[in-house]
């Protein structure tokens, strides 16, 4: 009995990243030599020798397949979680495979096919077979393919014959992978019916198989790719018996990794590529959860299962974590969750993966029955002022007698208490006591250091501890608000406490008290709770207030004012009748935010901050991150960007690209916070609303408006079309908005209604460019253009009503032809105006009547074709006008041509063509007739004359039928004399018929047959079609000779071709109304008629035109139908402007064929010849047109988005295309544009008419459009944004497309895979991360994009990259008195950009900015990332207001600048400061022996606790008793004033001096340290070299290298000199293990290169100098330090720092305050 076995399957592969890294591509793209070794030592040995492998290579065909029209079912595809798959499928099609084998193997490999597809549609399946040779089939140019149809095609044509070449199929599946594999899993599988018995042979060192030569080089190609994919083998044995399968079910068994299957019997066939299938498609590891959700400190288990269809032994879990600082997972699947974040589990075993995806969330779940909480403990003690919160692992909950210990997170879990009270204790820190009420609504407890001296422990504020969390409190608040103290009274009793600002002082009554702040405080500023004890120790505490709001601001909102619909006249073309709304009152429930910042008020519009902060990943696992202040950080940073956009946008003038970049960032940014709102403005748009104000609330709380901005940002491209008629002709009209229309307006606040108000013209100018590009031109052509100008605007007023207004202007020059007569509009543009009070207008055209008036039309002028001839058609000349992107010109046919040739082009047998046209080569209307050019597959033929009857030959259409064409017109049946005064449109009419001709190839001859005889009526619209056998023309026939067919005397005529006779007439229909559009089709013999009709009678309106087919009605709407026409037994129609289809009979549903945003607003044409398809169409640009398409992608079964395929700048009206091989023949008639970009059109415009051949054959490729980037985001040595617009400009989808960013020497220095679809004609955009390091700064880079999936391309266009940011800012502007009398206004005006500013102005204005400043300042020079302070000194006058300007021009004429403001009131006043310390500046340091000391370079300023400052140079007194000018050296000047003392130094100087230095060592927190302490030794101190003849001391390391805290001298004194200490050296302190801490001095003015590198236990860096730059810090400076270090930074000079220091080794996770 014969044996069945078939072993359960698997086929879950491990995932292969799609996004690879530029360090990772390469290791993927070529195998290390390791990996091209064989495990087996026997392999390796075979590998590695020289023995000849005998055999020769296999010879490989490749067979391409067409793409068939399939349709995928309707299933969904698989999500963006799972993997994609690419199989090949290697099957044995020897010669032991014929008859009911291979019958079998068709059966389940289609079988296999749906499977597969039916669970992934997405799925990439290839076809490799072997036997002899190796076949490869292709697609489409492509190795894998997901249609259906397709692949039974390849399948349903194998055949069996020959040998076994089996491993030439194994080694072309693994090239077709390498080279074209893009999955995530590939797959190959393999099916052989016994041991292969040709192709190459081993028989060397190590073969596996003695004596089996051909079976050890499939074994050896095996081992060669077994790691790369997954490898499953079927050993189909239907003709070998039980001895004979031995050897073949052992080889099979070894050349797979994951599952052999053996069948002996055919039907058991299909059963196996069944549960293959099934196995593919499902999980072989199955974890007991999907997800994870934890909390932080929280642990869960997952666990494994295997599926029934796991096969290997191997049954080991292997687990990982993707971020093990977000969880961990140990060897038992015991997950633990860490911080907050999310990160993916895996479980792996036997080669296959399972995911698990964990979400921790450091937010408290209740529990009903437990309690959890987690514990801060300050490090500082309540003294230094200064918290620094850590998750608390000692500390411990006790109540009821039991004690609940922390874990290492902090967190402690407990019984939730009801009732009682609950100690929180640790050793070293103050208990703190909650009652089980309290305890509901408290998460995080914070532990204070006990001291001998009072510790508060929080302060309550309304329910918030305010010493640790963020009060939100209104600046102007009326209420009362509630606050109780916690302290902890140490060694003494209980004293004092009491909230305290300034020299404000309000006692508590015991520990609380409820009273209106703003009546004593400003909260505002900083509020503080003193608490005193009974010895008079005391300790302050910052009470953490939040303003957040202004409730005199409250519900404010922006309003755009009501909507206004203004109605054109209906006599106007184009656009009569038609509603202009402006409707900007929609734009509404816009995000308004408040913020205070220096006192100031701040507004931000259209961004919700709040919103926008919940998506931002918290930095640290410390207490002191607030969720308020993180919000009021980001709100001044969203006013800082639309500040600077506004008025940016101002300053650019026309020029809004920076703007309009600007935006695009903030949109970027801030893309989950904005609203989009939708309005109309002419047309619909979404609108962006982005805006900015400010303010200040003076001493009586009213808040006082100062400034704003708003700007009206609609989004993206808008089309807008309609249509106007003549006769039964439709004509279009296009207005494409593709640039972003952006408007900026004032803003003003009216306290009254608590809106902003906008004030200000929001304008837009919208040119329409309307082209007489025809729906069907079978009765009338019409040339020339027109141009319509609307311009809508509306004037928003602070204290009025808006007033709105359009004014619009149209010129227009339009030539109608109806055969040899024509009419003629050419006018120049007339205008009218319209506004909100007089909804009404003059006429600006009254030629209707005219146009439809068939006595007004004359006959044709045809001198321009006087001499004219035709080009050579054998000298074919290619040259592009528009790049390689578009279309080449192969040949001017006919320099100077007829201007209406109407071309048709068509493929005959093989690569045969015939191209069709109505030309005329002299002046005489009789001669305009139909020509002629034949391609033999080599070379066209000279043009000749159809039909040389020397009458008028019109509206050709062609079909071809078994290789020979057939050609049907329009003809004149008489001659015609152009003098004859008689001669007018009715005459012409009755003298017109219709003919066709037959034209065989090889014979170039023409069989015409006259399908009328003259019968004094009208016979037009002439059109064809064919089947293969059957040929039907079809026309229209008007009995009262009225060529634009208004009334009922229509009828459809139709007369059919069987064998050699044409049929007799038959009349289809009559008594119709005008027809607009005719087509025909025919099926088995069989025809139908497809028409449009007018359906009112009336031929100027064409809305009420409907579809018709044999007299059923098909279409009942207010759109026009019209442009009929079949292709391949399809009917196309216009609906409109969008492109509608239905099947072969009239019960096929109607679809829409392109996207809703495809407008086809003139000619078009199906282009189609098996799997290849395009649209082509014509579209409006200036006065002129152009040709675009759009391409089918035969994978997807989907349309591409459309692409220009020609740029030469004419007008191309009519035109005829067809495929030749993959590229497009197209002939079209295009008419010279003079002065495209005038307003106006006219006569003029329109120069000569050339009948032009084009060749469309564009390969794939992929052009960079556009990269940005927001050059505020650039920081050295951090991931920068870069936004990348690529466009796919081929005629084939792509699978993906590989970025790479150049150097200037071709090096690569980003390399990145995006695995995303891209159609034909799609832009997409893509998002780049690049680390840019401080080289980059200035330099040029090329981006280069290449597509994934296709093998024949060409390069596309590149683009190019500057990382470069220019940024001036003023900061910290303030004031401060400077005496009784007067003020002193100052700031820094910062250079934040990456180059050097010179020449910065500063001026200072009063009141406002809009007249001349009143005082102004230069600043010569201020370095990259580098400071320079400004003052004034003015009269104190109370309520001014001033502003400070800065700005600088650069090289390139750009302006930077930027201002800021202060309000000066009287509660600044002197006795409400304590001063904090002296500020002394020296002009001049550097002196030369024997000049004069310069005593009026000092400057000394004194800076107070309210952050103001005042100068007090004057007051100040000065110590010069040790300076000798006359000796060189170095002296310290001591400056005082009241308390306080400080050292400027000057050195005195020989014009040339030699350097000379004495070392010696640093001594650690010895000596005295402050404002004037130092050093004092009689020799030099050891860690230190001191510098002669500048005077100066550097620090060169740590003598006690234990030491954890160090405090740097401000300087040293050897003997009786002192030396200021400037430096920190080069490695000072480089690898020191023990150091945390660490003090810089304000002397220090250069930090050396890895001064503190590695010191990884450095955590808190407090930096007092003012005087680092970024050359003056080095590199790496602080580099591998603590991961959360804190550096303490001046405060004037945080931001600018905290730039400098990421640079030199800080990262964002450290803090910067």
């Amino acid at each position: 009995m014969k044996k069945r076995r078939i072993l359960s399957w698997f086929l879950c592969m491990v995932m292969i990243c799609s996004l690879v890294s530029v360090d990772v591509i390469p290791a993927m793209a070529e195998k290390s030599e390791e990996q091209q070794e064989m495990t087996q030592q026997e392999i390796r040995e075979a590998w590695d020798s020289d023995v000849e492998i005998k055999g020769e290579d296999v010879p490989c065909q490749t067979v391409e397949w067409g793409e068939e029209e399939t349709k995928i079912s309707s299933r969904a595809a698989l999500s963006s979680e799972d993997k994609s798959h690419q199989m090949v499928l290697v099957l044995d099609v020897s010669g032991s495979m014929s008859g009911m084998a291979m019958t079998e193997l068709k059966k389940a490999c289609n079988n296999f096919v749906d499977d597969i597809l039916s669970e992934d549609p997405a799925a990439g399946i290839a076809i490799v077979t072997y036997a002899s040779s190796v076949n490869v089939n292709t697609f489409s140019g492509k190795y894998f393919t997901s249609n259906r149809g397709s692949l039974r095609s390849v399948i349903n044509s194998l055949s069996a014959s020959g040998g076994t070449a089996m491993e030439a199929g194994l080694a072309k599946a693994d090239e077709i992978l390498q080279e074209s594999g893009y999955a995530d899993e590939k797959y190959i599988i393999q099916m052989a019916d016994g041991e292969p018995n040709s192709g190459k042979t081993y028989t060397g060192a190590g073969a596996r198989y003695p004596g089996k030569g051909y079976a050890n080089a499939v074994y050896n190609t095996f081992c060669g790719i077994t790691n790369d994919y997954f490898i499953y083998a079927l050993g189909f044995f239907h003709n070998l018996s039980e001895s004979g399968k031995e050897f073949p079910a052992r080889f099979m068994n070894d050349i797979q990794n994951q599952a052999y299957y053996e069948v002996t019997d055919a039907d058991e066939l299909s059963f196996s590529f069944e549960e293959i299938a099934q196995n593919i498609s499902s999980d072989q590891l199955i974890l007991n959860k999907s997800t994870l959700t934890l909390e932080e400190g929280e642990t869960d288990t997952l666990t494994v299962s295997f599926a029934d269809s796991y096969t290997s032994d191997d049954r080991t879990v292997t687990w990982g974590s993707s971020d093990p600082s977000v969880a961990t997972v140990n060897s038992s699947g015991v997950v633990s969750a860490v911080r907050e974040g999310t990160c993916t589990i895996t479980a792996e075993a036997g080669g296959f993966k399972a995911d698990c995806p964990v979400t921790v969330t450091a937010e408290s779940v209740k529990l009903k029955t437990i309690k959890r909480i987690v514990v801060y403990e300050n490090q500082n003690g309540q003294e230094k002022n200064e918290s620094d919160y850590v998750l608390s692992s000692e500390a411990v909950v006790t109540y009821n007698g039991e004690e609940y210990r922390a874990n290492s997170s902090g967190f402690i879990s407990f019984p939730l208490p009801e009732s009682g009270e609950i100690a929180v204790s640790r050793p070293g820190y103050v208990t703190r006591y909650f009652s089980y009420e309290q305890l509901n609504d408290i998460d995080t407890v914070y532990l204070q250091k006990k001291s001998d001296n009072p510790v508060i422990n929080a302060i309550w504020v309304d329910g918030t501890d305010a010493l640790v969390d963020d009060y939100e409190i209104s600046l102007t608040k009326d209420s009362a608000t509630s606050i109780s103290v916690d302290v902890d009274w140490g060694a003494s009793s209980r004293g004092d406490i009491a909230l305290v600002q300034e020299a404000e002082k309000v006692n508590l009554d015991g520990n609380s008290l409820s009273m209106v702040l703003k009546n004593r405080f400003d909260v505002s500023k900083d509020v503080y709770v003193l608490a005193t004890d009974a010895r008079g120790h005391s300790v302050k505490q910052k009470i953490r207030f939040a303003v957040t709001n202004i409730e005199a601001l409250d519900g404010a909102g922006l309003s755009f004012g009501s909507k206004i619909n203004l109605t054109l006249p209906n006599d106007w073309i184009w656009v009569g009748g038609m509603d202009v709304s402006l409707d900007l009152a929609a734009i509404k429930a816009i995000p308004l935010e408040v913020s205070i910042d220096s006192g100031k008020v701040i507004w931000t519009v259209g961004i919700d901050v709040k919103k926008y902060t919940k998506t931002v990943k918290k930095t640290t696992n410390t207490s002191t991150s607030n969720s308020l202040t993180t919000i009021n950080r980001e709100r001044k940073n969203a006013f800082d960007l639309i500040k600077g956009t506004v008025k940016d946008f101002k300053k650019n003038g026309e020029d809004i690209s920076k703007s309009v970049n600007d935006i695009k960032n903030i949109k970027d940014r801030y893309k989950t916070a904005m609203n989009f709102k939708k309005s109309k403005y002419v047309i619909d748009m979404d609108f962006t609303v982005l805006g900015y104000g400010e303010g200040y609330i003076d001493t009586e709380g009213t808040y006082q408006w100062i400034d704003g901005g708003v700007i009206l940002n609609p989004s993206g491209k808008v089309s807008w079309d309609g249509q106007y008629a003549i006769g039964p002709v439709p004509m279009y009209w296009e207005a494409a908005i593709s640039a972003e229309i952006t408007a900026k307006m004032n803003l003003k606040y009216e306290e009254s209604a608590k809106n902003f108000i906008p004030e200000g013209e929001l304008g837009l100018t919208v040119k329409a460019n309307a082209g007489t590009g025809v729906g069907i031109n079978s009765v009338a052509t019409a040339g020339g253009g027109a141009t319509i100008r609307l311009s809508p605007s509306a004037t928003f007023y602070y204290d009025k009503n808006n007033y709105y207004k359009l004014e619009a202007g149209i010129s227009a020059y339009i030539k109608v032809k109806l055969g040899i007569l024509e009419w003629k509009l050419d006018s120049p543009e007339a205008t009218a105006t319209l506004d909100n009070s007089a909804k009404s207008a003059r006429s600006a055209f009254n030629f209707m009547e005219d146009m439809y008036d068939e006595t007004r039309y004359s006959v044709q002028n045809l001198i321009y074709l006087a001499g004219t001839q035709f080009g050579n058609m054998n000298t074919v000349s290619r040259y592009s006008l528009g790049g390689e992107s578009y279309a080449s010109i192969q040949q001017n046919i006919h320099p100077n041509s007829y201007e209406e040739t109407d071309p048709q082009i068509v493929s005959l047998k093989g690569d045969t063509k015939l191209a069709v046209w109505v030309d005329c080569m002299t002046t005489d209307i009789n001669n305009i007739t139909l020509y002629y050019s034949y391609y033999d597959g080599t070379v066209w033929t000279d043009p000749a004359v159809v039909s040389d009857d020397n009458m008028a030959d019109f509206s050709p259409a062609v079909c071809v039928n078994n290789g020979k064409a057939y050609i049907v017109w329009q003809n004149m049946e008489t001659a015609f004399d152009a003098g004859d005064a008689t001669l007018d449109a009715a005459k012409m009419a009755a003298n017109t018929g219709i003919s066709v001709a037959e034209f065989t190839p090889g014979t170039n001859q023409f069989v015409i047959t006259k399908l009328t005889e003259p019968n004094q009526v009208l016979d037009m619209q002439p059109t064809i079609q064919s089947d293969g056998n059957t040929v039907v023309v079809a026309w229209v026939r008007n009995t009262e000779n009225t060529w634009y067919g208004n009334g009922t005397a229509n009828s459809i005529i139709t007369r059919t071709l069987n064998g050699s006779e044409w049929s007799d007439e038959v009349t289809r229909l009559d008594n119709l109304s005008s027809i607009t559009s005719l087509a025909v089709d025919c099926t088995n013999g069989q025809s139908r008629v497809a028409y449009t009709m007018d359906m009112d009678g009336k031929i100027t309106t064409i809305n009420d035109a409907e579809l018709y087919i044999d007299g059923q009605k098909m279409t009942e709407d207010e759109v026009v139908d019209s442009a009929v026409t079949f292709t391949n037994h399809m009917l196309y129609w216009l609906k409109g402007t969008t492109l509608m289809c239905m099947g072969a009979d009239n019960q096929s549903e109607i679809t829409q064929v392109l996207s809703e945003d495809v407008s086809i607003c003139g000619e078009y044409q199906i282009v189609e010849e098996g799997d290849k398809k395009a649209i082509l169409y014509t579209v409006p640009e200036d006065a002129g047109s152009e040709i675009y398409g759009v391409f089918w992608d035969a994978d997807s079964e989907s349309w591409g988005v459309p692409m220009a395929l020609t740029d030469i700048g004419s007008k191309i009206s009519l035109f005829g295309a067809v495929w030749m091989d993959d590229h497009l023949a197209i002939l079209c008639n295009s008419v010279d544009v003079n002065n495209p970009e005038e307003d106006t059109i006219t006569e003029n415009t329109y120069g000569d008419a050339n009948l032009l051949l084009l060749d469309y054959q564009k390969k794939t490729s992929m052009d960079v459009v556009d990269c940005r980037y927001n050059s505020a985001d650039i920081v050295v040595d951090s991931a920068l944004p870069i936004y990348i617009t690529v466009a796919n400009n081929g005629m084939q989808a792509t699978d993906g497309v590989r970025v790479q960013i150049r150097d200037t020497s071709g090096n690569i220095v980003k390399d990145i895979k995006f695995n995303q679809r891209i159609s034909a004609g799609e832009n997409t955009e893509l998002e780049i991360k690049y680390r840019v390091k401080a080289e980059d700064i200035g330099k040029e880079f090329a981006v280069f994009c290449e597509p994934l999936g296709i093998k024949d391309y060409e390069d596309g266009q590149t683009g190019t990259i500057q990382f470069t940011h220019e940024e001036l800012n003023l900061n910290a502007m303030s004031w401060g008195f400077a005496d009784d009398k007067n003020a002193l206004i100052y700031g820094y005006a910062e250079n934040l950009g990456y180059s050097d500013l010179e020449n910065i102005t500063v001026d200072l204005y009063k009141d406002s900015m809009d007249g001349e400043p009143v005082d102004s300042v230069t600043i010569d020079f201020v370095r990259s990332m580098d400071s320079s302070a400004v003052k004034f000194r003015v009269l104190f006058e109370e309520g001014a207001l001033y502003y400070l300007r800065v700005a600088t021009k650069l090289s390139n004429g750009k302006e930077l600048d930027d201002s800021d403001y202060v309000y000066l009131h009287e509660n600044q006043t002197v006795s409400d400061r304590t001063a904090e310390r002296i500020v002394v500046s020296n002009k001049k340091s550097s002196y030369s022996v024997g000049d004069n000391l310069d005593m009026s370079a000092i400057t000394v300023l004194v800076e107070y606790n309210d952050g103001t400052v005042a100068d007090v140079t004057k007051e100040a007194t000065y110590d010069i008793s040790g300076v000798q000018m006359n000796v060189v050296g170095t002296y310290n000047i001591g400056v005082s004033y009241e308390n306080f003392k400080e050292v400027v130094t000057v050195r005195v100087a020989q014009k040339s001096s030699v350097s000379s230095g004495t070392t010696g060592s640093l001594t650690t927190n010895k000596g005295t340290t402050g404002t004037t302490g130092g050093v004092v030794s009689d020799k030099v101190p050891e860690g230190y070299v001191i510098n002669t003849v500048t005077g100066t001391a550097t620090v060169t390391r740590a003598v006690d290298q234990k030491a954890a805290s160090i405090t740097i001298p401000s300087r040293i004194q050897v003997g009786n000199k002192v030396y200021p200490v400037t430096e920190i050296a080069a490695k000072a302190f480089k690898n020191n293990k023990t150091l945390k801490k660490i003090v810089i001095p304000s002397t220090v003015t250069k930090i050396g290169k890895a001064a503190f590198q590695n010191c990884k236990k450095l955590k808190k860096i407090t930096i007092k100098t003012k005087k680092l730059k970024p050359k003056t810090v080095g590199t790496k400076a602080f580099k591998g330090i603590h991961a959360r270090a804190i550096f303490k930074l001046p405060k004037k000079q945080r931001k600018l720092y905290k730039k400098v220091l990421l640079k030199k080794g800080a990262t964002q996770k450290m803090k910067f305050k």
